[in-house]
């Protein structure tokens, strides 16, 4: 129930998206109880929750402060 909820919420910090490193950090300051990431990854594909994917249009910005998207490699 702690990963869902962690999946769904807004990622804190200047993070954007949730990885499964991420979520089970959360996870692990919330109910003190360590879960791996690849348990986290588990979890979401057996709910098919894809909390990295994005439904919306979504330009990422130089955190220098650059106008110009980030390329992707």
């Amino acid at each position: 129930m702690a990963v869902v909820a962690a999946a769904t919420a807004t990622p804190p910090g200047p993070a954007v998206t949730w990885t499964h490193a991420a979520i089970s950090a959360q996870v692990a300051g919330t109910v003190f109880a360590p879960i791996s990431a690849s348990q986290v990854g588990r979890i979401l594909a057996g709910l098919d929750l894809k909390p990295h994917k994005v439904t919306g249009w979504l330009t990422r910005h130089r955190a220098d402060g650059g106008g110009s998207p980030v390329p992707r490699w």
